[in-house]
């Protein structure tokens, strides 16, 4: 059993910001590995409302928070009211993890290299491979990133085609080399689908509480893809269920959940925190299991 740290005047102050926020679990895997590491620290959650934004960001200095996570919808908002970003995240145009250095907020990505990271697990070679996103906001940004990185062929899709112009479009501006980047209508995917080896919903699509939902229409999977859905909560979200049916490899939401919060966790304290045991107890509680 972890010894519970009670907070006081020195408690260190961390906190996730987003719209919603009740169902993240970032609190959960943060503050376990705060007591793991009998850290005198807490991690809160913050639903901040549109028009909030720079008056929240504002209050990470006032009150000395340490560091601070983003979520949707403030990924690539938040931007402008830091005083500085780190490189990558500045290529990207999205914010996932913010450090206070000494009163100065530093934006940084953590998304891009947890979702690569996962994908190399899988897949040893990235090379010359045909990848599908599904959506285009501050998720898929970092995925698109990532991919063209590492030499993929990617392909966007998303409800809103300006959206997915303005990601490429945006993108290909931070590249020497301009990379190969299509678009499909959401109505055409079933046409093209076939050519893909990985397919990625960068989509809320399939989330609590719209859990019978899914991205794109299933029947198409062929069992010689990778499906990754960045929805962690449900645990299995309809397209990760069907996908395994089939017979794809699968790398589902809480572990890149669990993966950037990893990376955001070393950058605000230098520290490698109990990876392990952080995506245990996502999982569990995702299950509905006892924590201990």
């Amino acid at each position: 059993m972890i010894k519970e740290q009670i907070p006081d005047a020195e408690t260190d102050l961390y906190c996730l910001i987003g719209n919603p926020v009740s169902h993240s679990l970032s609190p959960l895997m943060h503050n376990y590995a705060f007591r793991k590491l009998g850290l005198n620290a807490v991690y809160l959650a913050f639903n901040v409302q549109k028009n909030k934004l720079q008056e929240a960001v504002e209050g990470l200095k006032a009150f000395n928070i340490k560091g601070a996570n983003v979520t949707i919808p403030y990924k690539t908002s938040v931007i402008k009211h830091l005083d500085s970003v780190e490189d990558t995240a500045r290529i990207i145009g999205a914010v996932n993890t913010i450090k206070n250095r000494d009163g100065a907020l530093i934006g940084y990505n953590t998304d891009c290299s947890a979702f690569i990271e996962l994908l190399k697990e899988k897949l040893n070679n990235l090379k010359g491979l045909n990848a599908l996103i599904i959506g285009a906001g501050g998720v898929a940004r970092a995925i698109l990133y990532g991919l063209i990185e590492n030499n993929v062929n990617v392909t966007v899709t998303n409800r809103n085609t300006d959206k997915a112009e303005s990601l490429i479009e945006d993108l290909k501006k931070q590249f020497k080399v301009k990379p190969e980047c299509n678009i499909i209508r959401l109505s055409d995917v079933k046409n093209e689908i076939s050519k893909f080896q990985i397919i990625i919903n960068a989509t809320p699509v399939g989330m609590t509480p719209n859990m019978n939902e899914t991205p794109v229409n299933t029947d198409y999977l062929t069992s010689k893809m990778l499906v990754f859905d960045t929805v962690y909560n449900p645990l299995e979200t309809i397209l990760i269920k069907k996908a395994k049916r089939i017979g794809c490899q699968v790398i589902e939401g809480y572990r890149m959940l669990v993966k950037q919060g990893v990376l955001a966790f070393k950058i605000w304290t230098s520290l490698q925190p109990p990876a392990e045991d952080m995506e245990r107890i996502v999982y569990l509680k995702l299950k509905g299991e006892r924590i201990e």
